[in-house]
């Protein structure tokens, strides 16, 4: 067996395991939260360089989602 194909086989048994279900669902939660800032509040690229900056401008759009969220919840 290739080394690649071992690889995908080792993965799709983890995968179809119940820990890997488990896990894969709380991955679907979070990637929908990145969705949402790359295609809504329009974050596909940084605007700074370097990586105290390009931290510091990513959780700027964190904070606005999540006040876009609690104003939507709260019904402002």
């Amino acid at each position: 067996m290739l080394p690649s194909k071992k690889i995908r086989v080792e993965m799709l048994n983890k995968m179809r395991s119940e820990d890997g279900k488990r896990k894969y669902k709380l991955r679907k939660k979070l990637e929908k939260v990145f969705g949402h800032i790359k295609h809504n509040l329009g974050l596909r690229q940084f605007l700074t360089r370097g990586f105290e900056r390009v931290k510091i401008e990513f959780d700027l759009a964190c904070i606005a989602y999540n006040l876009r969220r609690i104003w939507s919840i709260v019904g402002g």
